[in-house]
C-alpha cells in the first residue's frame, strides 16, 4: 500500500458486456500532490470475445471507441493481457485500426512470464505449446474438424474448446497460424519501446499513471505440475466430481463442454443411467451398445483359442463382455481416431492455457481492500498462490504479506473463466471478505448455443457467489436492475448502497469498487 502520494478520490471497474469474453477498464481519480489537480488513470485488462459470437466484430470495435472516449482521447496507462485465448485478446486484433489510430494506445503493456523472450521457462513452455498446436491443427485438417467460426453453432464447428484458442490452420511450412503472436507484437509496437513488462508471481510493482495501485503477482506458476492441473481433487472447487457425488451423471452434465469433450466415471460406463423418454426398442439398442463398447473385456477360454470355435457357438453362448476373443479393442471405438485425439489434445491445451493466466491483486488506499482478477486461472494456478512470497524488488527480503491475507481483503472478485465449474478454487473465494462483490463476465445463453453442457456460470460456483456477496453479483447478461431487485429483497440496506455505486449502460456495467468523500475514509 502507498503511505504518500496523490489522493485516490474513487477506484471504477467497468465491464463489457453482451459478450463471452473478458473486457474490463479499471479507472482511478483523485488529485495530484502537488497542486491538487484532478487526475485519472486508466487500466484495460484483456479485450476479447468467444470466436464465434454474432457480430463479434463490431462490437469489440464498440468497446474500444468506447475505452477511448472514456479516456478523452488520452492513451491507456496500462494494458494487461492475462493470456492467449481468443475470447480475451481477439479485440485487439478486431479493433486493430482503432488501437493503431490512437497517437500511443498504452503507456505500459503487462504480460505473464510466460511470453517472456529472455526467460528460458517461458521459451521452454512456448517450445511446447507451438508443437502442441501444430499437432491440433494438424488433427483438425486430417479429421477435416471445422475450427472457424460457423453462422450456426449448433453445428459444433468450434468443437466447443476450439472456440477458446481461436482458428485453426496451418501455414505453406506445416507450422500453426498463431494469431496470438501477431496481437502481442502489435501491443508492444503501440506502447512503444521499453514499455512492456513480463510479471512473475511475487512481484510487487504500481500501475503506471498519477494515480497508481499497489500490486501483487499471484500467477501464473512457474511449476509444471501446478500449470497442468485444471481439476485438482474433491472439494478443491465446487465442481461435484464422481468423488463428491454419489450420482456421477451430475458430475459430467456439470462440465462446461460439449459431451465430445466430457469425461465419464467408470461408474457412468458400467452403470448407464436409462432415460426416461426411452422405448422398449431403444433401451434395448442403448444395453446392445453398453454391452459392446463399454463393458470391460474378458477372455473367454470356454473353448481354447480357436476364434473358429466361437463362431460356431449359438446364440446363447457369450463372451464375456459380449465381444469376439480375438477382434481388436480398436473396434470398439465410435469415433475415428483423429476426433478423439483432437478432443483430448484440445482439452489438454485449453485447461493448460487456462493455468498461465496472469492474476493480479490491485490494492485499494486507505486500507480499503483488495482487488483479485483472477482471469482464467485454474485450480493448479489457485494453489500456487499460497506459497508464493512477495518481494517489493527479485533482491529484497520477502515481505511477511501473505496470500491468504490478500485474499480475507478481497472486496472485488472478477470471476475466473466466466464462472466455470473449475476456476473459483472453494478455499479461496470461502477466505474473501464478507463485503464481497463480483463480477462475471458471461453469456449463459450464447454459452448454451455453443453446447447444452456449457455452464457459465456454473450453478455450484453461482450459488456460492451469491451466498458469499450477499447477491452482490453483476453479469455481463443480466441487467444491473434485475441484480439490486433480488439483493433488495433479501436487505434493502444494502441494495440502496449497493445500487449507489452502479453505473448502467447498455454496452457496459460498472461498480464503484473504492470511494472517499472529502474528509472520509472509503
Amino acid at each position: 500500500m502507498r503511505e504518500t502520494g496523490p489522493l485516490v478520490d474513487t477506484i471504477t471497474v467497468r465491464m463489457y458486456r453482451k459478450l463471452l469474453g473478458d473486457c474490463f477498464l479499471i479507472t482511478v481519480t483523485g488529485r495530484n500532490a502537488a497542486d491538487q489537480s484532478p487526475s485519472k488513470s486508466h487500466i484495460m485488462i484483456d479485450c476479447g470475445v468467444l470466436q464465434g459470437t454474432p457480430g463479434g466484430g463490431e462490437l469489440m470495435r464498440a468497446v474500444v471507441r468506447d475505452v477511448y472516449e472514456h479516456t478523452e482521447g488520452k492513451p491507456l496507462d496500462l494494458i494487461v493481457v492475462t493470456h492467449e485465448h481468443h475470447d480475451h485478446i481477439s479485440g485487439f486484433g478486431l479493433a486493430r485500426d482503432i488501437f493503431a489510430a490512437q497517437p500511443k494506445a498504452a503507456e505500459r503493456v503487462w504480460f505473464a512470464w510466460t511470453e517472456d523472450p529472455a526467460d528460458a521457462d517461458a521459451q521452454e513452455y512456448q517450445r511446447v505449446y507451438g508443437h502442441a498446436l501444430t499437432a491440433l491443427a494438424a488433427l483438425a485438417e486430417e479429421a477435416k474438424v471445422q475450427t472457424q467460426a460457423a453462422a450456426d453453432p449448433a453445428a459444433e464447428s468450434l468443437l466447443g474448446l476450439a472456440g477458446f484458442s481461436g482458428p485453426l490452420a496451418l501455414d505453406g511450412n506445416r507450422k500453426p497460424l498463431r494469431g496470438s503472436r501477431k496481437i502481442y507484437q502489435d501491443l508492444r509496437d503501440w506502447a512503444g519501446s521499453g514499455a512492456t513488462q513480463y510479471l512473475s508471481p511475487g512481484q510487487v510493482l504500481t500501475t503506471p499513471g498519477a494515480l497508481g495501485l499497489t500490486t501483487y503477482v499471484l500467477g501464473p506458476p512457474r511449476d509444471k505440475e501446478q500449470l497442468t492441473n485444471s481439476l485438482g481433487k474433491a472439494g478443491d472447487t465446487y465442481f461435484a466430481t464422481a468423488k463428491t457425488s454419489s450420482a456421477g451423471v451430475a458430475a459430467r452434465q456439470d462440465m462446461p463442454f460439449s459431451p465430445r469433450h466430457a469425461w465419464r466415471t467408470a461408474e457412468q460406463i458400467r452403470n448407464p443411467v436409462p432415460s426416461a423418454s426411452e422405448s422398449a426398442g431403444d433401451r434395448q439398442r442403448s444395453d446392445w451398445l453398453h454391452d459392446r463398447y463399454f463393458r470391460p473385456y474378458a477372455r473367454c477360454t470356454e473353448d481354447g483359442d480357436d476364434p473358429a470355435d466361437h463362431k460356431s457357438k449359438d446364440d446363447n453362448h457369450k463372451c464375456a463382455g459380449d465381444f469376439s476373443l480375438h477382434e481388436p479393442q480398436a473396434y470398439r471405438m465410435l469415433d475415428k481416431i483423429e476426433r478423439s485425439q483432437f478432443s483430448n489434445l484440445a482439452l489438454r491445451m485449453d485447461s493448460n492455457t487456462n493455468n498461465t493466466s496472469l492474476v493480479l491483486a490491485f490494492d485499494l488506499p486507505d486500507d480499503a481492500g483488495t482487488m483479485l482478477f483472477a482471469a482464467d486461472a485454474q485450480v493448479g494456478n489457485w494453489e500456487s498462490w499460497f506459497s508464493v512470497e512477495f518481494r517489493s524488488t527479485p533482491d529484497a527480503p520477502a515481505l511477511k504479506l501473505k496470500t491468504e491475507e490478500l485474499l480475507a481483503r478481497t472486496r472485488f472478485y472478477k470471476v475466473g473463466h466466466h464462472g466455470s465449474h473449475n476456476a473459483t478454487l472453494t478455499r479461496g473465494l470461502e477466505a474473501m471478505s464478507d463485503d464481497l462483490v463480483a463480477m462475471i463476465p458471461t453469456d449463459a445463453e450464447f454459452a448454451k448455443k455453443q453446447s447444452s453442457a456449457w455452464q457459465m456460470p456454473n450453478p455450484r460456483v453461482d450459488e456460492a457467489l451469491q451466498r458469499k456477496t450477499r447477491h452482490r453479483v453483476l453479469r455481463g447478461d443480466i441487467p444491473a436492475a434485475q441484480t439490486i431487485a433480488v439483493v433488495e429483497a433479501a436487505d434493502p440496506d444494502l441494495a440502496r448502497a449497493f445500487e449507489a455505486r452502479i453505473g448502467d449502460h447498455d454496452l457496459w456495467v460498472e461498480y464503484c469498487v473504492y470511494r472517499r468523500e472529502p474528509g472520509e475514509t472509503a
